[in-house]
């Protein structure tokens, strides 16, 4: 099925093919040190002078609502299982990682007793989080908390309700549920299986969204986007998607996902700017076939120390615009990180992230670059850069200035809210970035103002420093002070790990 639609709808340039071939020869060798590190963790040493010792039974404690066969999944033994005594420590620290990493818990202790008869018990001691979170939405609609802090434009926000029920019968499954109004209005109902079948390997997901605004960047201009608010809705976009993914390993998983693209935007937006979407046409619809593979072997997803993680996504976008003409997009992109303590104290990570995209002519609305979401250069937080082919690399070395303490706050008598852990951790990084377009950078398009965009084709560069707070329920705090290659310094605030 991929190899038909790569063949009826790409047909890139011959740069375009070495490009692609070059990032799937520099894969392979990530994706088989991936699948080694699983083997090393998992496997136990070979040998026949190892001592072995044998697993007697597996005592749950805490788990009021998860069901057991959800616990043992994450584990790394089962009953039973002779285990070389040199890794038990290690499989023991790695397990309680992997239940940590569900987001069912809060806090996990595993004890050992040993037995008479040689055999040695496990004891699981888990404290459930609260699962079922009904509550008001009141957030800032822009790219990061600085841009808004540009302007200080209290009409983009976004205000409504969002109802997350994780963990629904004991199985891990989720419902969300978002009704958004404001500057972005969006309306999502998301419900997750993540097992489906006996083993544990194989999960569904379904989704449905819609997202309306009044008010759009419509054209990118001193690497700014630049807004234009109608009355009527200037952009739509419906999305329907189903996914099933197979995780045969505690650390890697398999994803497929299919989904139907709906775009449509006012004629104004091609009036302001002739380059947001081909003449004469008012939607795009489209279907995207997405393979995703994760490899996950980070000690904490919110807030990395130590370990590995690598993902990679291939995506093929197929359709046709209001006006008939067609449209295909296929795209590659790759993130990887690794983080490694240098002692107790101190730590370093690095990571890089990259795209390449097959068309070169997106419609404005989906040529997004650095500048979006994630994939930013620390430092231009206040500027966007467009393009569907980039690279981002990042640096941190850290020093836990706090080490991860414990307090029961004996506030509400109830551990999932009294009992939490903060910790304090200052930062110095250095990040790298570079968006490859074939777009001139002094453009004057036929319509509007000269373009000026002068980041396309830059080495950009950012370093600083700043402290990270880190807190239960996988929240993060960052206030960094970051300098660009402008030589132009400020303080930035984010709400999520960098790395």
């Amino acid at each position: 099925m991929v190899n038909y639609t790569l063949s009826m709808y790409f047909n890139p340039t011959y740069n375009s093919v070495k490009i692609v071939i070059a990032i799937i020869i520099l894969l392979v060798p990530v994706l088989l040190f991936a699948q080694e590190s699983t083997q090393n963790i998992t496997d136990p040493a070979k040998g026949a002078s190892a001592k072995k010792i044998t697993i007697g039974k597996i005592i749950l404690e805490g788990n009021k609502i998860t069901r057991p066969h959800i616990i043992s999944r994450e584990l790394l033994f089962k009953q039973g299982d002779s285990l070389d005594v040199n890794l038990l420590d290690q499989q023991l620290k790695q397990s309680r990682l992997n239940l940590l990493n569900t987001a069912l818990f809060n806090f996990i202790t595993i004890d050992t007793v040993s037995e008479k008869n040689g055999k040695l018990n496990v004891k699981v001691k888990m404290i459930e989080r609260w699962y079922l979170f009904p509550f008001p939405i009141f957030e800032i609609a822009d790219r990061n908390f600085n841009s808004w802090l540009n302007h200080k434009d209290w009409r983009r926000v976004n205000y409504g309700g969002f109802l997350k029920w994780s963990n629904l019968r004991g199985r891990m499954e989720s419902l969300n549920l978002l009704i958004r109004f404001g500057y972005d209005e969006r309306y999502r109902i998301l419900y997750d299986f993540p097992y489906i079948n006996q083993k544990q390997t194989i999960g569904l997901t379904f989704m449905a969204a819609l997202t309306q605004n009044h008010e759009v960047a419509y054209q990118t201009a001193n690497d700014k986007p630049l807004y234009y608010r109608g009355e009527n809705y200037m952009l739509k976009n419906y999305t329907y998607s189903s996914t099933i993914d197979y995780r045969p390993s505690i650390f890697y998983t398999w994803a497929f996902t299919l989904a139907a693209n709906r775009y449509s935007y006012s004629t104004k937006l091609n009036e302001l700017n002739s380059l947001y979407a081909p003449a004469s046409s008012n939607s795009l619809n489209f279907i995207q076939s997405t393979l995703l593979y994760r490899n996950d072997h980070r000690d904490n997803k919110a807030y990395p120390l130590r370990g590995f993680f690598t993902d990679v996504e291939l995506a093929a976008q197929n359709g046709f615009y209001s006006n008939n003409d067609s449209y295909s997009n296929l795209f590659i992109k790759n993130n990887l990180m690794v983080a490694e303590k240098i002692d107790s104290r101190w730590s370093w990570s690095v990571g890089s992230t990259f795209k390449v995209s097959s068309n070169k002519k997106l419609p404005y609305f989906l040529d997004q670059g650095l500048g979006y979401k994630r994939d930013y250069v620390r430092g231009y937080e206040d500027y966007v850069i467009d393009g569907g082919r980039y690279i981002l690399g990042r640096s941190n070395i850290k020093y836990n200035v706090l080490k991860p303490t414990i307090r029961n706050l004996g506030i509400t008598g109830s551990e999932k809210f009294d009992k939490i852990h903060y910790a304090v951790y200052f930062n110095i990084f250095a990040d790298m970035g570079y968006v490859f377009s074939t777009n001139k950078t002094m453009v004057e398009p036929l319509n509007g103002p000269l373009l000026n965009n002068r980041l396309q084709n830059t080495l950009l560069r950012g370093y600083g420093a700043g402290v990270d707070f880190v807190t239960y329920y996988d929240k993060v705090l960052r206030l960094e002070y970051t300098v660009n290659h402008y030589g132009k310094g400020g303080l930035f605030i984010h709400f999520e790990t960098s790395l």
